[in-house]
Order: C-alpha cells, then sequence, then structure tokens
C-alpha cells in the first residue's frame, strides 16, 4: 500500500518546486539589462512602451519605420501613386492608410510579445534621419488614439509642443520655409477618423481583416488612383480622364462601364 504520508510529501514537494522555479523566474526578469534612459526618452506608456529617437536598431530597440512592412516584408515609405519619389520632392510624409494600419497592428503585437518578458518595448528612429523621426512620431500617434482612445492634447502633453509642432513639407515641395502641415495635423485626422468611425475597429484588431482592407486601399489607389476619405460617403480622386488615358497597364482603362 502507497503510504499517505510519502504522498503528502511528495504534493509538499511539488508545490515547492513551483514555488522556488516562479521566484527563479522573477529574480532573473530583475536582473535583465533595462533599456538606457536617455535624455530625449520619451516614456508613452509607463513601463510597456519607450520613444527614444535616432538610435541603432537592435534586439531589444526596434525601427519604428520597420513596422510598416506588408506581408512581403517591404516598407514602401512615403510615395504618391503613379509617381516617382524624385517627383514627390522633399515630401517625406506622412505614410499612407495602408501602412498606418500595418504599423498599428504590428506594433500591437509587439507590446503583447515584449509584456511577457516583463520589458517595455523601446522604438526608435534612424540615427540622424529628422524625417523618420517625424514619420514615427506620426505613427505612433496613429497607434495610440485609433487603438487607445487618446486625443491630440494627450499626445501633445506626452511628446511635447516642440514634438507636435514638427514641420512636414508637401508633395512636389521643392523649396524651404513653404512647410505648412505639422504633426499634430495628422494626429488630428486620426482623432477625426476615430471620433466618426472612417476606420472600422476590426481593422486594427484582426489580421485577416486589416490585409483585406490594406488590399483593397492599394488597388483603388493604383487602379483608378482614388481613395474613400469617408468610406461609402467621401471618395477623393485624380482627374478621371488623365487616369484612364494613363499608359500605366495599373489603372483602368474606360472612364465609364462598357454596356
Amino acid at each position: 500500500h502507497f503510504n499517505p504520508y510519502v504522498n503528502t510529501w511528495l504534493q509538499v514537494s511539488k508545490l515547492a518546486g513551483c514555488v522556488l522555479d516562479s521566484c527563479l523566474k522573477v529574480e532573473l526578469l530583475a536582473e535583465m539589462p533595462q533599456p538606457a534612459m536617455l535624455a530625449d526618452t520619451v516614456e508613452v506608456l509607463p513601463g510597456k512602451l519607450l520613444f527614444v529617437p535616432g538610435q541603432q536598431a537592435a534586439t531589444d530597440v526596434v525601427d519604428g519605420v520597420s513596422l510598416c512592412a506588408n506581408e512581403d516584408g517591404v516598407v514602401k515609405g512615403y510615395v504618391v501613386t503613379h509617381y516617382s519619389k524624385m517627383a514627390c520632392g522633399r515630401a517625406f510624409g506622412p505614410f499612407d492608410l495602408e501602412q498606418t494600419i500595418r504599423f498599428c497592428r504590428a506594433l500591437g503585437k509587439r507590446l503583447e510579445a515584449s509584456a511577457n518578458f516583463g520589458q517595455p518595448l523601446v522604438i526608435t528612429s534612424f540615427p540622424n534621419d529628422p524625417a523618420a523621426h517625424t514619420n514615427v512620431v506620426v505613427l505612433l500617434g496613429a497607434y495610440l488614439i485609433l487603438t487607445l482612445g487618446w486625443s491630440v492634447d494627450s499626445l501633445t502633453a506626452t511628446f511635447g509642443t516642440e514634438t507636435a509642432t514638427r514641420s512636414m513639407p508637401g508633395s512636389w515641395s521643392q523649396t524651404y520655409g513653404s512647410d505648412v502641415m505639422q504633426v499634430r495635423h495628422c494626429w488630428g485626422g486620426f482623432e477625426a477618423a476615430r471620433r466618426h468611425r472612417w476606420i472600422e475597429e476590426a481593422v486594427l484588431t484582426d489580421d485577416f481583416y486589416a490585409s483585406f482592407v490594406c488590399g483593397k486601399y492599394v488597388a483603388w489607389a493604383s487602379t483608378y488612383d482614388a481613395s474613400w476619405v469617408v468610406p461609402g460617403c467621401i471618395l477623393v480622386c485624380a482627374d478621371p480622364t488623365t487616369t484612364a488615358l494613363d499608359p500605366n497597364p495599373c489603372t483602368c482603362t474606360e472612364l465609364w462601364p462598357e454596356p
């Protein structure tokens, strides 16, 4: 017969082993090196998300722009459909809706992974690249507004007025001193989109649906040179005749559907 005292002893030993294992895990987490708090570090989400601009990407430091990659791992950066980057002049941002959605989804996953290790996620921008710094700040604002419901005022309080008023040249701009758009204007657009539900919540929570919407967005821009500003209500497009006559094989070839 099995000795009940031995059985009890085994159960207590097993419990003690679990407690010891948990204590060791906590100790290891405590000994893990914490990210350096540089002078320009912004603690976006306390204990969860830091923004440290101008750092070299590493295992524990993620380049924010890299989170905009599509399924093929490609980051398009700032583009105007059917035009070369040279034709865009000094313009460098903001990134389009597809890349913004992909950034939000990727950042959410990275935050979950970092939380499992008990470490904050560190986001950076490419060193000595003011344009990258500005674009990453815009994208972080998109995530915080669309996913967490932040306001432009709360973003300005977190990142500072100097960051919120960083300027961005418009497309085709060739001269300095004429920049009108600022980071806070982009944030204001995201805030309006959330308030009026121009961007569906499923896009920010469901990978399959996000990929579907991004594909539709790219197809509309490539084929019709058009994009929905307010889905089902306001569609903005280039001169349709010019688009139909464009020799680019991606664009539509007829202004009206054939009978």
